[in-house]
């Protein structure tokens, strides 16, 4: 199986970026490109419960909110595992007159 992890980060608070690197150092999880931020595959209940512990563990004191979605088939989003922050992120934030 493979469980989705979606996360809703508070504006006051850790930055993405440190979310992402407690994630990859806390939890082994990276991000991937996609509907989803982070997916893990398990096949036992035990090993489903060893990744949701790592997860709350790294995101404790963030005030970060996550979903778990859990599904026996993967989406395309699962192939491509990107480190963070993705390329071809521009170096500025863009404008509605930049669209």
């Amino acid at each position: 199986m493979i469980t989705y992890v979606d996360l809703f980060f508070p504006s006051a608070g850790p930055t993405a970026g440190e979310i992402a690197r407690r994630l990859k150092e806390e939890a082994g999880l990276s991000f991937i490109k996609g509907s989803h931020d982070v997916c893990f595959r398990w096949q036992t209940f035990d090993e489903f419960t060893g990744w949701i512990e790592k997860v709350h563990a790294a995101l404790a004191g963030t005030d970060v909110i996550y979903r778990f979605i859990s599904s026996e088939e993967e989406t395309s989003d699962a192939e491509d595992m990107v480190g963070w922050p993705p390329l071809g992120v521009p170096a500025r934030p863009i404008s509605r007159r930049d669209r």
